[in-house]
């Protein structure tokens, strides 16, 4: 029983001594799977391939700098109005018993035309009446003459006699008298020839070629003195006033009286689909400014803006109160680098491609632009390559890459085109 015992407290502790082994050895064997598994994972990774770093070459449009005589041309707006403009009013009263039947609104008269007639028969009796005044006053003025005889035989007979003052002698020869009489006649001539001017009146007839803007009577109306008849407009020419920036004036020849020519103007109007164009000249400047913009106005002057002395009508009239295009001739520069406004970068800037095919940011001295064109006056020169494109970031001396002439980018479809540069700017 004792060798039994002592053998089953050996077996005992040998199983101790196993499970206490396990514990220790067995967490360290997985701990090193662990491992070595994550360093063939880690070996068997895939691995990418170094290359050498190559640098990207922006791609650009360019066009070759080029001088050439430009005409400026200063583009605003403008709005129609008449020439002359008149209020027609009547200088007598009557009744109207005739009128033209173009006086109506919109109707065109020309010069000379009669408008209306106002009753003549008050003024008629009352031309008959000055005429029968004026035979009464020549009647009184001849037995004046008669009389002025007679009485210059009596004081020849008694100027001697002492009983007769000499004081009185122009009483005697009935020198007031004939005054009075001679004074009767012309009173009785102005009062005649008062009423022929007024039954020449009673006939109203057109001062210039016209078109009537508004009427106030009809045929039987009554008008009085002063009565606004109608409101007229000369259709030998309008007026186009075109309001521009102050400073561009001084490209504008202005004339200073009516021997000097002013500068030409194309005058474009109608609809988008259809517009036309009429050509005249710049006529005065006037002497304030916009109330609201604070832009100067000048005045252009249309030739037969209506068409109604061209033989056949070949464009839309020129209304009154259209609001049309104004592009006005201005100076003329001479070799002058000509680029289009795409071209012009942060206002005073442009791009130019050296030799080397780098990029020179290069500021320049502007002496015109407007919405397409810019006149540059910088010491540049001819044949150097400016460009036309965009560059998303641009930095100075960057490497560039010229685009072949068959590709198209979207700054060749917004740039310019070959009319629009003059053939002296860009062409992207």
């Amino acid at each position: 029983m004792t060798q039994h015992g002592q053998d089953k407290q050996t077996s005992k502790s040998h199983q101790s001594s196993w499970r206490i082994l396990v514990k220790i050895f067995l967490p360290l064997i997985i701990l090193a799977g662990a491992v070595f598994g994550a360093k063939h994972i880690y070996d068997a990774r895939p691995r990418a391939i170094k290359k050498q770093v190559v640098k990207i070459k922006a791609m650009v449009n360019v066009s070759k700098l080029q001088k050439a005589n430009h005409k400026i041309i200063v583009r605003s707006m403008g709005t129609v109005i008449p020439a002359r403009e008149i209020i027609l009013k009547a200088k007598l009263s009557g009744e109207v018993v005739h009128i033209n039947p173009e006086f109506t609104i919109g109707g065109y008269l020309k010069k000379g035309e009669k408008i209306l007639q106002i009753d003549r028969e008050d003024y008629l009796l009352s031309k008959t009446q000055k005429q029968c005044r004026l035979v009464i006053a020549e009647a009184d003025l001849t037995l004046e003459r008669g009389r002025q005889d007679i009485a210059k035989s009596e004081w020849d007979l008694l100027k001697n006699s002492h009983t007769i003052n000499e004081h009185n002698g122009d009483l005697a020869l009935r020198k007031p008298q004939l005054q009075q009489k001679q004074a009767a006649l012309t009173l009785a001539q102005s009062e005649l020839e008062k009423s022929e001017l007024n039954l020449s009146r009673t006939a109203i007839y057109a001062p210039f070629d016209c078109t009537v803007l508004q009427k106030t009577i009809d045929l039987g109306s009554h008008v009085s003195v002063q009565d606004h008849i109608a409101t007229l407009a000369a259709t030998d020419e309008f007026l186009v006033q075109i309001s521009i920036p102050y400073d561009r004036l001084r490209w504008i020849t202005i004339p200073r009286n009516q021997k000097q020519t002013g500068s030409k103007v194309k005058i474009i109007y109608g609809a988008n689909s259809e517009t036309h164009e009429v050509y005249g000249t710049v006529s005065r400047l006037l002497s304030d400014l916009e109330k609201d913009g604070r832009m100067a106005r000048i005045l252009a002057t249309i030739k037969n803006p209506l068409a109604l002395s061209s033989a056949h009508t070949v464009y839309r009239p020129l209304l009154l109160g259209d609001y049309v295009q104004a592009e006005i001739e201005g100076q003329e520069f001479e070799n002058i680098f000509n680029i289009h406004r795409s071209a012009l970068r942060d206002g005073t800037y442009v791009w130019l491609l050296t030799d080397n095919n780098t990029l020179d940011i290069r500021k320049v001295d502007i002496a015109w632009k407007d919405r397409d064109t810019v006149l540059i006056t910088n010491d540049l020169e001819e044949g150097q390559r400016i460009i036309t494109s965009d560059l998303p970031a641009p930095v100075q001396g960057m490497a560039l890459l010229i685009i072949s002439p068959g590709k198209k980018t979207a700054g060749d479809l917004a740039g310019p085109t070959k009319n629009d540069l003059n053939q002296t700017s860009t062409d992207g």
